[in-house]
């Protein structure tokens, strides 16, 4: 069954949150004019793309481009060199993670300071970009149970085709 994106973000944000203890919140996008209490770190997905694979399943693959900023208390208070042992740790956790979802493995693409909100600017910012190839929509096969195949057989060749039903093997368990 394909995701929607607030169960994805919901798994991705309880995923970092279990796995970093030394984060003390995982969120979507901080309000407008909020206090922040850090070190925490905010989640989005920022776009996404067409796979160049698809399951031809009614399903649509896409490649989510996933931001995660890593933010560590007030400039000035807190040290650069913290936050960005926190980005890396961060890194190598998402790398090859499925955030227990059916999903291809996510895959880490780059971490930099981050400079792009002036909500932010008073604090020690670093984003962790990452991708990950999802499912999005309705399986047809989920809406369509009668189409579901009862009994698959195999045969093997030369002995395949209609004239040789009596020559296949089944491999489903009855």
């Amino acid at each position: 069954m394909g995701l929607h994106l607030d169960d994805y973000h919901q798994a991705v944000k309880n995923y970092v949150l279990s796995e970093c203890g030394f984060l003390s919140s995982v969120d979507d996008y901080p309000e407008e004019g909020s206090t922040i209490a850090g070190p925490c770190a905010f989640f989005g997905v920022v776009d996404w793309d067409r796979a160049d694979d698809q399951r031809m399943n009614g399903e649509l693959s896409v490649v989510l481009n996933c931001q995660l900023l890593i933010v560590f208390g007030q400039a000035g208070q807190v040290s650069s060199k913290a936050v960005r042992n926190a980005a890396m740790a961060v890194a190598l956790r998402i790398d090859g993670q499925r955030f227990d979802l059916d999903a291809e493995p996510a895959q880490f693409v780059s971490a930099e300071p981050w400079a792009f909100d002036p909500d932010l600017d008073q604090y020690v910012v670093w984003a962790v970009n990452f991708v990950h190839q999802i499912e999005v929509g309705e399986d047809q096969f989920d809406l369509m149970p009668e189409f579901l195949p009862i009994d698959v057989r195999v045969g093997i060749a030369p002995e395949i085709g209609v004239n040789n039903l009596d020559a296949y093997e089944r491999v489903n368990d009855e």
